[in-house]
């Protein structure tokens, strides 16, 4: 099953017009697809490029939140290697996505984790989240709450809709968990 969500994924985000790496080789990180996309995205009054790295948590991660967390933390070194301008004076800043596909379901730490852990541009001159795919349940879990307002929410909510339309066109009866 992850073969099919990660091939309907990549063919979507490549007609979107995102440069699209198959069994990315990154240093430090195992996974499946790496997205980024070939335009700025005007949000608000800065811009931001997407970046979407999909990885598998049973096989990559290990089913292991401390995995999940450092695999954030090595895709933002990496992402940020694209940046010459120091993070604070940033009018580009990226839109990172750690995307974690699971057909075995999640633990209750990595559900917290996604739906309550982001990235604030004030913080690190970029914006961030996790977003949890349960193709066995079919949920899609992510942080962002349409119409709270908060540093980066604009970018998260840009993120999070693109995703959720794509996971909802591959499962359909699929649902979308928040935080509330």
């Amino acid at each position: 099953m992850i073969d099919e969500f990660k091939q309907f994924i990549s063919e979507h985000l490549k007609s979107s017009g995102y440069q699209v790496t198959d069994q990315p080789n990154l240093p430090g990180l195992r996974g499946i697809l790496f997205a980024k996309s070939s335009t700025k995205i005007k949000t608000g009054f800065s811009k931001s490029i997407n970046y979407y790295f999909f990885t598998d948590w049973d096989y990559d991660l290990l089913r292991r939140t401390d995995q999940l967390k450092q695999a954030y933390q090595t895709l933002s070194k990496v992402v940020n290697q694209d940046f010459k301008v120091a993070r604070g004076w940033r009018m580009t800043i990226p839109n990172i996505v750690l995307a974690v596909v699971s057909t075995e379901g999640f633990d209750e730490q990595a559900i917290k984790y996604a739906l309550f852990e982001y990235q604030s541009p004030f913080i690190g001159g970029e914006v961030g989240q996790t977003v949890l795919f349960d193709l066995q349940k079919q949920e899609m879990y992510s942080y962002y709450p349409f119409g709270y307002r908060q540093p980066g929410s604009i970018p998260l909510g840009v993120a999070s809709k693109e995703l959720w339309d794509l996971f909802h066109r591959f499962m359909p009866n699929g649902n979308s968990i928040q935080r509330k």
